[in-house]
């Protein structure tokens, strides 16, 4: 009996983690595509979604070396409507995003609640330059504490 219950368990568990929400940009592809973020943005996040995820994210940047990003978890944007699909994230005026290899978006809970992660990017890099124009109604200036220009 616990055999089986073990195996409905994890049934139960893969088809959760098949319907949430994925993050499709940035990824591991984007340095074939040379599509690398920039330190000033626009940088673009692209997702897909169930329905049944949360209506709202936030988006938060991490890195694992601290050389390069002294402080995880930093937020980009809070609140972030799910049904977007796509918002443009920028460096708010006088800063910009830290020059690097190893970095990925979450989207989490809250900034409260990062620990609660609804998806991860894969790794991307982000290299120096970028024009720092609007491209459409979905750009969204980063909140965090960027390195300072």
């Amino acid at each position: 009996m616990l055999k089986h219950s073990f195996f409905i368990a994890i049934c139960l568990l893969s088809h959760i983690l098949v319907l949430a929400y994925q993050i499709t940009t940035p990824s591991d592809r984007d340095e074939i595509e040379h599509a690398a973020w920039t330190t000033n943005g626009p940088n673009d996040i692209k997702w897909e979604r169930v329905t049944t995820d949360p209506e709202t994210v936030t988006v938060v940047l991490v890195n694992e070396d601290r050389s390069i990003l002294p402080t995880n978890n930093l937020v980009l944007v809070e609140n972030v409507d799910g049904s977007l699909l796509h918002v443009a994230i920028s460096a708010s005026a006088g800063t910009e995003f830290p020059v690097g290899n190893g970095f990925r978006v979450n989207f989490v809970k809250s900034k409260e609640d990062v620990n609660t992660i609804y998806a991860q990017s894969s790794q991307f890099r982000i290299v120096k330059g970028g024009p720092n124009a609007s491209s459409g109604s979905s750009d969204l200036t980063a909140q965090g504490d960027l390195t300072k220009t």
